[in-house]
């Protein structure tokens, strides 16, 4: 008798005390307040150009892909500096007052911009990532490719790496090509006068003779008025084709347009660096994957979001380059496509 109660007690007090562990468990947590939802992070994105918003476009199909879905896991302010240097700035300023957790840009001048704007304002706790920055280094974005050494990291790219390629394919369209045209606009950028330099070495190499237009002024409608009438003096035969190089106004879309059309004027081959320009009626354009670039800045994005340095991660490059050709320009300036064209191009433009 006396086992069995000693039996019952025991087991009363076991329950007892679990159902107390148990009481005062639901008791801390029912009086702890529960964690807000998680916010949104915040992407400002400041566009140099707008020819270049593809790189945009592919930054914002990388992160829906790394699973941030727009409204919920992130928000995209957009803001465009039309090629103005100084807007950069000024976007710059207003966007570290505001709570961002991450600026997204394209350009190295861009970049630099916004970059010391950081330092200066005392942010540089707002990571940079930046797209299609032409030589980090040599323009002090960067102190070394395997580490910035600040707050700002990305993708880099080299234009004149490129540029002896752009000429061995103009040859395939116009192998006569012995004078090619080419705008040099003040002031200029980082990225232009890098190219430039690469295609007065270049150019005697291969028995072409560089005739450049100087185009002194800033972007805005007067610039796009300056240019027409340099277009407008070039006369038939004095130039074989047209070669672009990185410039807020060439590269400005109504520009490109007006310079596709002078080369359709002139029957000549119109060179370009993007798939806007061959879109816009340039004969081709070759260069990097602006949306591929996007792609591989996510990846970067993703890993700063996750809590990683931007000096602690390296500056990468392009993965691929494209070769993109208008068929219908070419039927406008009386080429006919090389069967080798639609063996290596990425992307044909049809009529």
């Amino acid at each position: 008798m006396h086992m069995r109660l000693f039996t019952f007690f025991k087991v009363a007090g076991v329950i007892l005390a679990i159902g107390g562990i148990i009481f005062l468990g639901w008791k801390m947590f029912a009086s702890k307040p529960l964690l807000p939802p998680s916010q949104p992070k915040v992407i400002a994105i400041i566009q140099y150009l707008p020819l270049l918003d593809s790189a945009v476009d592919g930054f914002k199909e990388g992160m829906a892909q790394l699973g941030y879905v727009e409204e919920k896991d992130v928000v995209y302010v957009y803001h465009t500096a039309e090629g103005d240097k100084d807007k950069v700035r000024e976007i710059a300023r207003d966007v570290i007052t505001r709570d961002v957790d991450l600026i997204y840009t394209v350009t190295s001048v861009a970049a630099r911009g916004i970059l010391e704007e950081t330092v200066q304002a005392g942010r540089t706790d707002i990571p940079i990532v930046y797209a299609h920055a032409d030589n980090p280094v040599k323009t002090n974005l960067a102190e070394d490719l395997k580490s910035s050494g600040n707050n700002a990291t990305g993708i880099a790219v080299d234009l004149t790496e490129l540029t002896a390629k752009r000429l061995e394919i103009s040859r395939e369209f116009k192998p006569s090509m012995t004078r090619l045209g080419v705008f040099i606009t003040l002031p200029s950028v980082p990225a232009g006068d890098f190219m430039l330099e690469e295609l007065r070495e270049q150019a005697p190499r291969q028995e072409i003779i560089l005739v450049e237009y100087v185009l002194e002024t800033v972007p805005g409608p007067i610039a796009t008025e300056k240019l027409k009438g340099v277009l407008d003096t070039i006369k038939p035969r004095e130039i074989d084709a047209f070669i672009a190089i990185p410039s807020p106004i060439t590269s400005d879309p109504e520009n490109t347009g007006i310079i596709a059309d002078a080369g359709k004027r002139l029957q000549i081959p119109t060179i370009g660096l993007t798939v806007p320009q061959a879109e816009a009626g340039f004969l081709f354009a070759y260069g990097y994957d602006l949306k591929q670039i996007g792609h591989q800045a996510s990846v970067i994005a993703d890993k700063i979001i996750k809590g990683t340095k931007p000096t602690d991660i390296p500056i990468e490059f392009p993965q691929e380059n494209m070769l993109v050709v208008n068929s219908k320009t070419a039927d406008e300036i009386g080429i006919a496509l090389p069967e080798t064209v639609y063996l290596i191009a990425d992307m044909i433009i049809e009529r």
